[in-house]
């Protein structure tokens, strides 16, 4: 097989690269858990020979089920789909596999493979382009805008997937600098809030948790809370960011871990006692093992391959999704019922909680029903778009806020309503809430 590299097509052949494909296929073969370092940024309509999308796409399909990746199984699957003859037969799998000595390489194989499908895309593009310049029924204005889309859409996927956040600290930083001159016996991982945990038991391997509320009542805030405290106790975390981006969290975290008024970092007005403390919160928040990724448009094969790849290199013990509405199922476009796309989404995330052994702490929109009751409180059923969100959850918390609605009513208190626990108790845990630092924390202890 000859040397693998990108090269220049040749004059009026689409840009390709068979023996890349190849090697990826017979990668995947050698060794079947390489598949997780590529499948998140490579698909099977990135394969120039449609064959190879077909072998990939079923690779999958395996990976997806749980079921092993080999000659024989990935053959039966080619099978049952009515592909195997179409591929070349078993012969065909066996000879993709003794063309590559080993399976190290695979995700410089596979980023050849995206380069040249890129390439293909982006002449798809030129010529709808030309197109669009011919259009005399567009405006230039509008045509310029449907040619800017149709470049974006070819690069749109070249995204970085997480960034740790000893990296990050120093964007934040950067960013500060630039405003200023303009535990306790738990079978689980502890949520840092003591009247929670003893609810809870802490957070679960394996558990899918869903965390819910109005806006404005602080979920972001409190998944972000309960992701450092798991960091500081040493589990490694990583965080999918769909609303947010890093830096706001990066922001937010350092707020918190300094108790500065968000406010004042935010507008630069921080003194120099304020901003010690700052720097002194960079330096420990840097040691921790938390990867955040705030891919926009993320979907849930893409999702969930980053988990296993932080849990496979980095061994996190903790998954935060926030939140669950915003993320693309991957039959999107295909199901006109958003219902189903989300109960889709809530499926994988379950899944993954089981497979990876992890927490998954995923947050969830409410319907607009409690703004209709007297009583604001949430109630399972105002789970927005739930689909299967209820059902699936193996623990569901609402955080309730009543000063949000009523001023007066307990200011600086909030609620952590655990309204379902699969494997102990339901309640109410009343926690402080800090407005002005973005941080929940525990209220002192009573004497009995």
């Amino acid at each position: 097989m000859s040397a693998i590299a990108v090269v220049s097509s040749s004059v009026g052949a689409p840009p390709q690269d068979l023996d890349a494909e190849q090697s990826v296929l017979g990668s995947i073969l050698l060794q079947p858990a390489s598949l997780l370092e590529v499948v998140d940024f490579l698909r099977p309509e990135d394969f120039y020979r449609e064959n190879h999308g077909q072998i990939y796409r079923a690779a999958i399909a395996l990976q997806e089920a749980g079921e092993p990746i080999d000659n024989v199984t990935l053959g039966s699957e080619l099978d049952k789909r009515a592909l195997l003859e179409r591929i070349g037969g078993r012969a065909q799998l066996a000879l993709l596999q003794e063309q590559v000595p080993t399976a190290a390489n695979i995700e410089r194989y596979a980023r050849i493979v995206k380069e040249h499908a890129q390439r293909r895309r982006l002449v798809s593009a030129g010529q709808h382009i030309i197109g669009l310049g011919q259009d005399v029924a567009l405006s230039a204005e509008e045509a310029i805008d449907q040619a800017g889309a149709s470049v974006f859409a070819v690069g749109s996927d070249r995204a970085e997937r997480s960034a740790p956040i000893s990296d990050l600290l120093v964007d934040a930083m950067d960013r500060l600098d630039s405003r200023q001159e303009s535990g306790r016996g738990l079978s689980g991982i502890s949520s840092g809030l003591y009247d929670l945990d003893a609810l809870t038991g802490g957070w679960q391997g394996g558990d899918l948790v869903i965390v819910a509320g109005r806006p404005g009542m602080g979920k972001t805030t409190a998944v972000l809370d309960f992701a450092a405290q798991a960091c500081t106790a040493g589990v490694p975390v990583a965080i999918f960011s769909l609303e947010m981006s890093r830096g706001e969290l990066i922001d937010r975290l350092l707020c918190g871990k300094a108790r500065v008024s968000s406010h004042r970092y935010q507008s630069g007005g921080l003194n120099d006692d304020e901003l010690d403390r700052i720097a002194r919160a960079a330096g420990e928040l840097g040691n921790l093992r938390m990867f955040i990724d705030d891919r926009p448009g993320l979907d849930e094969l893409a999702l969930a391959a980053e988990a296993r790849r932080l849990k496979l290199r980095e061994g996190i013990g903790v998954v935060v999704v926030d939140y669950v509405q915003l993320i693309h199922g991957r039959r999107r476009g295909q199901d006109p019922d958003r219902i189903q796309e989300v109960s889709g989404v809530t499926r994988t995330l379950r899944q993954l909680a089981r497979e990876l052994d992890v927490p998954v702490l995923a947050v969830s929109q409410l319907s607009r029903a409690p703004e209709q009751r007297t009583d604001k409180r949430p109630m399972l059923s105002d789970l927005r778009e739930t689909g299967e969100l209820e059902q699936a959850a193996d623990l569901v918390v609402f955080v309730y806020r009543p000063e949000y609605y009523k001023p007066d009513d307990n200011p600086g208190i909030a609620e952590m309503i655990v309204a379902k626990h699969r494997n102990g108790p339901t309640g109410t845990a009343e926690v402080r809430f800090r407005k002005e630092l973005m941080l929940f924390e525990n209220l002192a202890r009573r004497e009995a």
